[in-house]
């Protein structure tokens, strides 16, 4: 990685938080919009408000990306902060609870509680919304491989239905290296009990590769 990518990553703490105040905000509009009861004369004025600071953004400010990455990995185990635009751990990703992630003993660690708007059956989290934070903890769990990878296959079994509104425990924990294959496995708990678990192939990618990704990242 050059100097010039180095600088361009950057972003300094105050900005990191105001990012993630704006995002924590947008998760209570998000709840309100998917499932608050909430009188029509007041929606009807929310709405409108919305509407005019989204019009001010779209057309005042360019539609470019930041730079994708607050630190680089390794600089410390806040995983969350090398990953802020995840939709699932993303401390600036309105979607995401977000999810709290840290590496230790050797494996990753997560836990966090999902909301409406993570809701497949009623109470329960989407099987897709699951399989995303599987893709995100068992990603995590690749780097300590210590190899660039992406994600190859990856195979979810729903054990019992997983809530919402409720705190949840992920882990998730590197297994070997066979060639360009990193494997990797994880669960979702709640209250101790094993609600769903996933196994995967993450695949080692080239630096050129990588460096394609990042010039398509603008």
């Amino acid at each position: 990685m050059t100097e010039d990518r180095r600088k361009i990553k950057a972003m300094d703490d105050q900005e990191f938080s105001i990012r993630s105040d704006m995002a924590e905000s947008l998760r209570t509009l998000i709840k309100a919009a998917v499932a608050l009861e909430i009188p029509k004369e007041k929606l009807f004025s929310y709405a409108e408000q919305l509407k005019s600071l989204a019009e001010e953004i779209k057309l005042t400010y360019v539609d470019k990306r930041i730079p994708r990455y607050y630190k680089e990995p390794g600089e410390d185990m806040r995983l969350d902060s090398i990953f802020p635009s995840s939709p699932i751990s993303g401390a600036h990703n309105a979607y995401a609870p977000p999810i709290k992630m840290w590496i230790q003993d050797g494996a990753v660690y997560a836990e966090g509680v999902f909301d409406y708007q993570h809701e497949g059956p009623p109470g329960c989290v989407h099987g897709g919304v699951i399989a995303l934070v599987f893709d995100t903890t068992l990603g995590a769990a690749s780097m300590l491989a210590g190899i660039p990878v992406m994600t190859g296959t990856l195979t979810v079994r729903y054990v019992k239905p997983t809530p919402i509104k409720e705190r949840l425990e992920m882990e998730a924990r590197y297994l070997k290296t066979e060639g360009k294959k990193v494997f990797v496995q994880g669960t979702i708990s709640f209250n101790n009990e094993v609600t769903a678990k996933a196994e995967g192939i993450w695949v080692a990618i080239s630096p050129e590769r990588i460096a394609q990704y990042q010039k398509l990242e603008g």
